[in-house]
C-alpha cells in the first residue's frame, strides 16, 4: 500500500487566523460567535470547550459583549445591529472576502453577478454588500434568470465575482456563457488561491491513485468540492472520523487530501491509522 498526501492540506491561512484569534479571545473573556466559525463540527466542539459561545441570532448576544464575525463574513444588516447593541466587534472575516465586499459596495449603476452557492454564508454576506442590483448564479440554469433581472434593472455594465471556495471548473463554464450573453462585462475571478491549488492538486492526485480519501466535514463547501473533483477520477470516500475507515478496503495507491476547514492534526490521525494497517 502506498499513501500520497496532498501538499495543500490542513487549515488555509484565513481559517487558521480565525481559529487562533478566537482561542486567544476565549482565554481572556466571554466571547460569542455568530454562526459556525468554520464548517467543521470538531473545530466547533473544541472551541466550545475553550469557552467560545456560538449563536445563530445576534439578538442572543447580550448588549455590550464581545462578538466574533466568522471567516465567511456577515451581512450589512448584522453590522448595523452590532452597532445598535453596542457590542465589541472582533471581525475575523477572511481578507479575501473583505476585499470582495469593498469591490461590490463601491460599484454604482452596475449589475453585479455573484457566482456561488445561494445558501452559503459567504455568498449571502456578499449579496448584502452588492445591494438590490445583484443576482446569485449557482448553476448554468440560473444564467437566463440573471438576464431577466438585468433587463428589468435597465443597467448596462456587468461585474462578476465568485464565492472564494467555489468550483473553478464550474465558474469557468458559467463565465464563458455570461461573456456571450452580456456585452459590457468584467469578470473578476475571486476564487481563493488556496482553493484553486487544492482543487488542482486533488484533480492531479486522484488520477494517480486507486482510492482517494477526503478528510473533513461534509458541511464544508470547499471540502465537498474536493470530493466531487476526486470522484470523477477514482473511488473516493469522505472521512470525517476514524470510524469512516472501517468499511473501506484500503489497497493499492491511496491519496489523502483535506478541506480548508480541516485541522492538519485530523489528516495526520487518518494517515497514522492507515499506516498501522500496512
Amino acid at each position: 500500500m502506498e499513501i500520497k498526501i496532498a501538499k495543500y492540506s490542513g487549515f488555509c491561512f484565513g481559517v487558521k487566523n480565525t481559529f487562533e484569534k478566537a482561542l486567544v479571545l476565549a482565554e481572556k473573556q466571554r466571547v460569542y460567535c455568530l454562526g459556525e466559525i468554520v464548517h467543521n463540527q470538531k473545530v466547533i466542539d473544541y472551541l466550545e470547550k475553550k469557552g467560545v459561545i456560538f449563536v445563530d441570532n445576534i439578538n442572543s448576544v447580550p448588549n455590550g459583549k464581545t462578538i466574533i464575525i466568522r471567516a465567511h463574513g456577515t451581512t450589512v444588516d448584522i453590522y448595523n445591529k452590532i452597532k445598535a447593541k453596542k457590542l465589541n466587534l472582533v471581525d475575523l472575516t477572511c481578507g479575501k472576502i473583505v476585499s470582495i465586499h469593498h469591490k461590490v459596495s463601491k460599484l454604482k449603476d452596475t449589475f453585479i453577478i455573484i457566482v456561488g452557492k445561494k445558501n452559503h454564508p459567504e455568498v449571502i454576506s456578499t449579496k448584502s454588500f452588492a445591494g438590490p442590483n445583484s443576482f446569485i448564479i449557482e448553476s448554468e440554469a440560473d444564467i437566463n434568470k440573471s438576464y431577466e433581472l438585468y433587463k428589468e434593472k435597465k443597467l448596462t455594465k456587468v461585474f462578476v465575482v465568485c464565492q472564494t471556495t467555489f468550483s473553478l471548473e464550474l465558474f469557468d463554464k458559467i463565465t464563458k456563457k455570461l461573456k456571450k450573453l452580456y456585452k459590457d462585462i468584467i469578470i473578476d475571478n475571486t476564487i481563493c488561491d488556496a482553493t484553486i491549488k487544492r482543487q488542482n492538486e486533488v484533480e492531479s492526485i486522484s488520477k494517480e491513485v486507486d482510492i482517494m480519501l477526503i478528510v473533513g466535514d461534509n458541511k464544508s463547501s470547499n471540502t465537498r468540492e474536493l470530493f466531487n473533483i476526486a470522484s470523477k477520477n477514482t473511488k473516493t470516500y469522505f472521512i470525517s472520523d476514524k470510524k469512516d475507515l472501517k468499511n473501506i478496503v484500503l489497497e493499492g495507491k491511496i491519496g489523502i487530501a483535506s478541506g480548508a476547514s480541516t485541522p492538519q492534526e485530523e489528516v495526520t490521525k487518518i494517515v497514522k491509522l492507515i499506516e498501522k494497517e500496512k
